[in-house]
């Protein structure tokens, strides 16, 4: 599970920001028929100031990292945030902005941070708008293998670590977040323990803790669901 060891998995570095073509950030933009038929995988998705890009086979993601105060050692919990169809910085930005700094995923990293909670958070977007389900999954795996690595998850103490993994997703990033969370539960099993197959996780227990999702409209009314 080490980023070394992950087939494929390359870490580059990328732009602060993305270039993007205008698109209507909409309930109507996203069902429209004109736009259906635009191929948005070749559509850059709205500026995302990105720390790392990383990739995986045929997929990547962007990322931001935000590392608590007990990082590594003392992180208990790795969060990943998830944007919607066009990718960026994620949900309640500015009425008419494709960037906001104080948008919902950012002004969450910071209280967190400002709080102290040992929580690692990854704001992550798609390189493209509307990306294919399949690699959009593949991108947040592979986040979660930097984080867990970077959390120094590793065990090689012989003391058990227990890490709790949160998926949070806006729009098409909630259906992202559910499938990741299915594939992690399969995979690492009901009480985490089926990652011990991995290089790099001998000792340790990573678990699906909660996943969920956002939903807001221009009015300031939202909604949310939590699973966990």
């Amino acid at each position: 599970m080490c980023p070394e060891a992950m087939p494929g998995g390359k870490m580059e570095e990328v732009s602060p920001k993305s270039s993007h073509r205008e698109v209507e950030d909409s309930p109507e933009a996203e069902s429209s028929p004109e736009l259906i038929n635009v191929p948005f995988e070749k559509l850059p998705a709205y500026p995302f100031p990105a720390d790392i890009q990383l990739k995986l086979d045929d997929a990547s993601i962007n990322v931001i990292m935000h590392k608590c105060h007990q990082h590594p050692k003392g992180t208990k919990a790795i969060v990943l945030l998830l944007p919607g169809v066009h990718g960026g910085v994620g949900p309640c930005r500015q009425p008419g902005q494709d960037f906001d700094e104080r948008c919902l995923y950012a002004s969450l990293a910071q209280r967190l941070h400002e709080r102290e909670i040992p929580a690692d958070l990854y704001r992550c977007s798609w390189p493209f708008m509307r990306p294919h389900i399949q690699n959009a999954v593949k991108g947040v795996v592979r986040a979660l293998h930097l984080a867990l690595f970077k959390a120094r998850v590793a065990g090689h103490h012989r003391r058990e670590r227990k890490v709790k993994v949160i998926l949070i997703g806006h729009s098409l990033g909630a259906s992202v977040a559910l499938s990741c969370a299915l594939y992690l539960c399969q995979q690492f099993g009901s009480d985490g323990r089926k990652c011990r197959d991995l290089d790099c996780l001998e000792h340790a227990s990573v678990q699906v803790a909660g996943t969920g999702f956002w939903g807001g409209s221009r009015s300031g009314g939202g909604s949310s669901l939590w699973i966990g």
